[in-house]
């Protein structure tokens, strides 16, 4: 019966419940994008349960994406479905935000993302936008990123991690009354602001320190401290100081 409705009489898709459904009890998961892969290799192999309330509002978010169709009583892949588990598996992050942009909400906050606006209240005040959407977008945009393979990350998104890591240094240098900020520190802060992994901090902090590589500096532990206590891995190396000279930055 859920599929033949699903197919004559598509309903508005429930954004909250898609992104944060309370099962018996459990506490809210958000989907990610291993989710929403992993549900379209079982699509592919006819191995669905759709008795499932989170199941259904996924397959209504596939099926609202253009990644599945209704073929009977069962869901079956589309060529763009095929492109999207083609993309996840190749770390191609251009093409799956291509694919989430045809989302009001991911387009809303994106573009209000790429403007400046990264608080949740900010981006809520623009948008028009429930906190807990806003949220779980933001990670889903920095999902994306994540798993690029290429060494380039989106530009406007690494424009914005620029723009916070700066920030950031910043309010770090007054609050400690020194140029040099603790590297676990500063990476705190922007994850706070961006959503993003470690990993994926390293990545966007060595392509800005090579494009800057005249204007950074980085510093080891003092020999008084552990080797690896508050230090981060940059370019093979520990670190746990950086220096940023911010009116050469900005010259550039």
């Amino acid at each position: 019966m859920f599929m033949e409705k699903l197919a004559s009489d598509f309903q508005p898709l429930n954004f909250y419940l898609l992104w944060y459904i309370r099962i018996r009890g459990e506490k809210l998961r958000p989907v990610t994008l291993k989710t929403l892969a992993s549900l379209l290799h079982d699509i592919r192999r006819s191995n669905v349960d759709v008795s499932s309330r989170r199941i259904k509002e996924l397959i209504r978010f596939l099926y609202k994406l253009k990644l599945i169709k209704i073929d009977g009583r069962f869901p079956k892949l589309t060529s763009l479905g095929e492109k999207f588990i083609a993309a996840y598996q190749q770390g191609d992050s251009i093409t799956l935000h291509e694919i989430f942009l045809s989302i009001k909400e991911y387009k809303d906050v994106y573009e209000a993302y790429i403007n400046g606006h990264t608080g949740i209240q900010d981006i809520a005040r623009v948008t028009g936008l429930n906190a807990v959407v806003i949220d779980v977008v933001l990670r889903l945009i920095s999902e994306i990123e994540s798993i690029s393979l290429e060494n380039v990350v989106n530009k406007e998104f690494y424009q914005n991690f620029v723009k916070i890591l700066v920030r950031n240094y910043i309010k770090l240098t007054k609050k400690n009354r020194s140029r040099y900020v603790e590297l676990v520190k500063l990476r705190s802060e922007t994850k706070k602001s961006m959503f993003i992994t470690n990993s994926m901090f390293k990545k966007l902090l060595e392509l800005f320190i090579r494009e800057n590589k005249d204007k950074v500096i980085l510093s080891g532990a003092p020999l008084t401290k552990a080797t690896n206590i508050n230090t981060i891995e940059l370019f093979g190396k520990r670190f746990a100081y950086i220096m940023i000279d911010i009116k050469e930055v900005y010259a550039s």
